[in-house]
């Protein structure tokens, strides 16, 4: 009886694995849901921001009563109500953003320009550029020098020097560089999906690490000047407590401290700026005339500067979508020339 038993669930974990296409019965599999979080997050959802109420005044004036992301703007040319920007699938075609960031530029100066963006917002008058965790947090600004002690580490935010900012942003260039293009946001927040250091963690988490910047805890310099501050130790000596590999815990037990700087708190201040392309663009022509010699009479150049707007040139009846999306004729959203100007030779 006990091999028949045994006979019956061989038979049925062959048949089970015949069925799930030949996985063994004993892989386990286990969600990333970090990962599955910022491809939902970042690529699926749009987030206008404010409420019905926020928006009823920023339709009336938006100079006056801009929506808590400040940095957006109602769209060129386009008659917007609150209906507009309350709705659920068409506020999008509505709202703008003023001064999207390519998350592909692998400029370091214009990296260092966005990373300092936050500086004098209201938690400093220095040179140095907040990235606080939480608003208003009780403690105080938290260098990445010297002893800190505990009410600085926990009550209080972290703020980059104009040298760190500048040590990140050819971190991050460098990490573009190896990881780019980008074909979207969450292709840039998540991690590669790689068996190599790019499937560890996304490239900003990756630059924060390669620029130092949480350096001091890292080394566990003392919290309370008496002691050190070590790697996680199981109290009864067990190498791995969760009996999983843990190959991507945290150097140091003072990750999650508000002053240790983290990818998410980076994009919790820029994320609201990032595009994963560009919308605007500047375009130079040039022409000339001939006499009937075959020289040249006349030369002129000129520069446009061309913006991607949402309304497609042919909508379907939706109004939001190209009628002939990802067919022969589809000319997706259409296009405005937003400034023109002749050029001087000298310019060119």
């Amino acid at each position: 009886a006990d091999r028949q038993r045994s006979t019956g669930k061989d038979q049925w974990a062959a048949t089970a694995r015949t069925l799930l296409g030949g996985v063994p019965e004993s892989d386990n599999v286990v969600y990333d849901l970090s990962f599955e979080a910022n491809h939902s997050l970042w690529d699926r959802f749009y987030l206008s921001t404010g409420s019905a109420a926020d928006k009823s005044r920023f339709v009336t004036d938006p100079a006056a009563h801009p929506l808590p992301n400040g940095r957006m703007r109602l769209a060129p040319e386009a008659f917007t109500t609150v209906a507009d920007l309350t709705g659920f699938h068409q506020s999008a075609r509505h709202l703008m953003i003023d001064g999207a960031f390519n998350v592909n530029s692998t400029r370091v100066e214009a990296w260092k320009a966005l990373l300092g963006s936050s500086r004098r917002s209201g938690y400093g008058d220095g040179p140095d550029v907040p990235f606080p965790r939480v608003l208003n947090p009780p403690g105080r600004a938290w260098k990445n020098s010297g002893l800190p002690d505990a009410a600085a580490v926990w009550t209080g935010h972290r703020e980059l020097t104009p040298a760190e900012i500048h040590r990140l942003a050819v971190a991050i260039v460098a990490e573009v560089k190896k990881r780019g293009p980008f074909l979207s946001l969450a292709d840039f927040v998540n991690r590669r999906l790689a068996d190599d250091e790019t499937g560890r963690m996304g490239a900003i988490e990756a630059a924060i690490q390669v620029a130092g910047l949480n350096s001091t805890l890292t080394e566990a310099l003392p919290l309370d000047n008496q002691s050190p501050l070590p790697d996680y130790r199981h109290p009864d000596r067990i190498p791995d407590a969760t009996r999983m590999e843990q190959t991507l815990k945290p150097s140091s037990k003072a990750w999650g401290a508000p002053v240790w700087l983290t990818q998410a708190d980076v994009l919790q201040v820029l994320g609201p700026a990032l595009a994963a392309r560009s919308d605007t663009f500047v375009i130079r022509a040039y022409g000339d005339a001939m006499d009937a010699s075959g020289r040249i009479s006349a030369r002129a150049w000129c520069e446009a500067v061309v913006q991607r707007v949402p309304e497609p040139l042919e909508a379907d009846e939706s109004g939001i979508n190209p009628l002939r999306a990802g067919k022969p004729g589809d000319f997706g959203r259409r296009f405005l020339i937003t400034s023109f100007r002749w050029l001087a030779e000298n310019e060119i």
